[in-house]
């Protein structure tokens, strides 16, 4: 990934985005959680680091497993092997996003590249690292153009529904616009 040049990030405060409760079946919006964006060369990226107090094996398995990503991203097919074909089908867009995986490292790193249907390749890099309190998890997507604001609020919504299914509390995938749009004005601007 290409170093950073101009970085922007900002607190749900300083943007008056308010915390939705869960009762109300919306997901919470926090700046522990935001996502930063970055602009070089090669393009904008957004870089999410969330902390789970789970074991790297568990998180592994929610993002590779298609079973698992279909409860919090979308229906998968993935060939978990270097230039394995990888394809989400977003009912709720609807879209579909292709790719090939270029990095795979069981456990730590899974790279793979990254097209929608009318936009250029971009690229998704997730990395695992063990903590005390079970692992970081990082995901970077990088080499994006100028609609940055709807990837990461997209991402951030994803990665709250991911966070949901390790924690054992989402058992089906279900989309609320609301949740995406709470999180959208966190990255406009």
């Amino acid at each position: 990934m290409a170093s950073s040049s101009n970085e922007t990030s900002s607190s749900s405060a300083q943007r008056g985005a308010a915390q939705d409760s869960r009762a109300q079946g919306s997901l919470s919006v926090g700046s522990a959680s935001q996502g930063k964006i970055s602009h070089s060369s090669d393009g904008y990226s957004i870089r999410f680091e969330r902390p789970l107090k789970h074991p790297v094996e568990k998180v592994w398995a929610a993002i590779s497993d298609p079973l698992l990503m279909a409860l919090w991203l979308a229906p998968a097919q993935i060939e978990l092997k270097i230039g394995g074909h990888f394809q989400l089908e977003f009912s709720h867009a609807p879209s579909v996003a292709r790719g090939k995986i270029i990095e795979l490292d069981t456990f730590r790193v899974l790279a793979y590249t990254w097209k929608e249907t009318g936009s250029t390749t971009s690229l998704v890099r997730w990395e695992l690292t063990p903590s005390p309190e079970g692992c970081l998890l990082v995901l970077t997507h990088s080499q994006l153009p100028e609609d940055v604001p709807s990837f990461a609020a997209g991402w951030h919504t994803h990665l709250d529904l991911l966070t949901e299914v390790v924690n054992g509390t989402r058992h089906d995938f279900t989309w609320e616009e609301q949740w995406w749009k709470s999180k959208l004005p966190l990255y406009e601007g």
